[in-house]
């Protein structure tokens, strides 16, 4: 089992024992705490710190560092090796189809954009991006991003194109339409974050 963990004191520490040792692969010249981190592949990590984008693809040997505009990112998500997406405050959503080395920009009519923002994507043209008071879905990989309704989520997670689920904090919301509508389940409560896996 392969792991990354990063830590308050701006380090990154990598496990490929599951957690019987790690060793150091923080970048040069870290300024910031890391804020996100994503294991796209047992090689490749994304992660941030401050203003900047720092990618890996040899597990931690060599970084890829990028940034844009002295921004600082509000979320970052990665589908898989070359499709990946970043989105900045106010109205900005970056996209990049080749792994990070080029991104292009996608400005947003929504000035929402903030910390409890997220993304989720169910394959490499269909996915969702959601402020905390407005949620969007895209079917052409976020070159395009369409406004489904004035209610919002912290954190979202797609199954499918239509089934997915919305943390709203303290509630949990499920839909079976692709975010049109949203149902509130009852059975569970007080929740902060989650995480789902298909069976």
């Amino acid at each position: 089992l392969t792991g990354y963990f990063t830590t308050q004191s701006s380090k990154i520490y990598k496990t490929s024992n599951a957690g019987e040792s790690f060793i150091n692969i923080t970048p040069n010249d870290i300024l910031f705490p890391f804020y996100k981190i994503q294991a796209v592949s047992n090689n490749m990590v994304v992660t941030n710190a401050g203003e900047n984008i720092y990618i890996t693809k040899d597990g931690g040997l060599s970084w890829n560092v990028s940034s844009y505009n002295s921004q600082y990112p509000s979320v970052i998500y990665f589908f898989d090796a070359l499709n990946g997406w970043i989105s900045y405050y106010p109205n900005l959503v970056r996209r990049t189809t080749n792994g990070g080395e080029i991104w292009s920009n996608i400005f947003l009519n929504d000035s929402t954009i903030s910390v409890e923002s997220s993304i989720s994507f169910v394959d490499e043209f269909n996915g969702f991006f959601s402020t905390d008071s407005r949620f969007y879905n895209t079917t052409n990989g976020g070159q395009n991003w369409n406004l489904i309704s004035n209610f919002g989520f912290y954190d979202i997670k797609f199954i499918d194109k239509d089934n997915g689920f919305g943390l709203k904090y303290p509630s949990v919301y499920s839909t079976s339409d692709g975010g049109t509508s949203w149902n509130k389940i009852d059975s569970i409560h007080d929740v902060y974050e989650f995480e789902l896996k298909k069976n």
